[in-house]
């Protein structure tokens, strides 16, 4: 989709419109060569150390071995009843 913000490519689509398929197309594969042979913008795999950091943080201290065995009894009593 176009938008009015850019009058030239309303105006090289007008113009190409004229032009054999054959024409188009290979404009069409130049311009796309043109963009996968620009250097591509670096990215750094994973977190970053601060998201991370960020994502581990609790609001409050983890479960004692007490608290874990007393969900683990009350999972097996909804699930098994017994």
């Amino acid at each position: 989709m176009i938008t009015t913000e850019w009058p030239d490519v309303t105006d090289i689509l007008d113009q190409v419109r004229a032009w054999p398929p054959e024409k188009r197309v290979t404009l069409a594969h130049r311009i796309l060569e043109s963009v996968s042979d620009a250097e591509p913008t670096p990215r750094q795999p994973g977190y970053s150390a601060a998201e991370v950091i960020a994502a581990l943080q609790m609001p409050q201290p983890a479960p004692d071995d007490a608290a874990v065995k007393r969900w683990i009894e009350k999972g097996r009593l909804e699930k098994y009843g017994t």
